[in-house]
């Protein structure tokens, strides 16, 4: 069973995001990943598919949480 619910970080694709950032171990990969995903749904045209937009607000979550 997935994760599920209202708040930015429960679902699947913001934690397989946040997980991927914690067994990088890169900080300079890590940075990367979180400016890709924060640009990421402004690349798009129409659809925003719901795991980008997942990841960005992830992204920003860490952004928020490292201020």
């Amino acid at each position: 069973m997935g994760a599920w619910g209202a708040g930015t970080l429960d679902n699947d694709a913001a934690m397989d995001f946040l997980g991927a950032l914690a067994l990088d171990g890169s900080a300079d990969d890590d940075e990367i990943a979180v400016r890709d995903a924060l640009t990421a749904p402004g690349e798009e045209d129409g659809y925003l598919d719901a795991d980008l937009a997942s990841d960005a607000l992830a992204a920003a979550e860490v952004i928020a949480a490292a201020a």
